[in-house]
């Protein structure tokens, strides 16, 4: 009888190994990450109490390798490209939904005033970006994809002298970072992400913001899993998981909380077109 009990509880329980980027939700000098990740992660392992779930840190590049490694492990928060979409089983809906992402540069770089005077329509080109960059001055965090036209620029060999790559586990924190203190002169980041880390890094050095032609006007964080049959199952209950959740107030908010209050106007717009709601007032943290 125990035997047979056995068997009934481990069919009908999942084994699932998440990797996450950040270690207990702290990057660079002990700072708090992007809250958005954990606090929609936290939802979906709520929500899926059938998955026994193990989470693990790793840095971008080695959360892929480990997709590979295990059969049943999944990464959240992932742009999905061609070469992703191929290696691994992608869900149906992103978890995350940020704004497009923008090029930063310290307001009192004198490369600021220079890029100021290059816009066409207030809008960059990255390549005429990357040509007013000195050696190694364009930041790119190692592992992160921004957009198959970004990393085709980014990777010709015409361009690699300009880009410093930060591959440490505290990516997009320890990047903003060095842009304040100057080690580096620009970098991609979101919105959101700037804002948050910008405050967080307690800086009182000023950021100025570009848009640049090369970049979607969103980013949306797909959850990968291995492509083994049980991460096909375990992408298929995630994605159910998504699409029950993301009609809710409550996953709304998790994404408002983590955005400056003069963009939440246009990102409710952006939620409501990814996730087909119809969210039309913006939510308090009140309610």
């Amino acid at each position: 009888m125990f035997l047979f009990f056995s068997a009934i509880v481990y069919a009908e329980t999942e084994q699932m190994l998440w990797v996450s980027p950040d270690d207990g939700g702290r990057t660079h000098k002990n700072i708090p990450s992007m809250g958005i990740k954990e606090a929609t992660f936290a939802m979906l392992r709520e929500s899926l109490p059938e998955i026994d779930i193990r989470v693990i840190p790793a840095n971008n590049i080695r959360a892929l390798q480990m997709l590979e490694d295990n059969p049943a492990a999944c990464a959240g928060n992932k742009i999905l490209s061609k070469d992703r979409a191929e290696r691994f089983y992608a869900s149906e809906l992103p978890q995350t939904v940020f704004p497009g992402l923008r090029l930063y540069t310290r307001k009192d770089a004198s490369v600021t005033a220079e890029l100021q005077a290059m816009q066409q329509g207030n809008v960059l080109s990255l390549p005429l970006v990357l040509d007013k960059m000195s050696e190694r001055q364009f930041g790119v965090v190692g592992g992160r994809r921004y957009s198959d036209e970004i990393d085709s620029i980014l990777l010709e060999p015409s361009w690699r002298q300009k880009v410093w790559i930060r591959t440490a586990s505290d990516m997009g924190a320890g990047m903003m970072d060095m842009l304040l203190s100057g080690r580096i002169s620009a970098l991609l980041e979101h919105p959101n992400s700037a804002f948050h880390y910008h405050q967080q890094l307690n800086s009182y050095v000023e950021l100025q913001s570009f848009a640049l032609a090369q970049a979607p006007d969103r980013a949306l964080g797909y959850i990968l899993c291995s492509k083994t049959p049980e991460g096909k199952r375990l992408s298929k209950l995630l994605s159910d998981a998504i699409a029950t959740l993301s009609q809710t107030r409550e996953y709304l908010q998790v994404h408002l909380d983590w955005l400056p209050q003069q963009d939440k106007d246009a990102y409710l717009h952006l939620y409501n077109q990814v996730y087909g709601t119809n969210f039309s007032t913006l939510v308090s943290k009140t309610e």
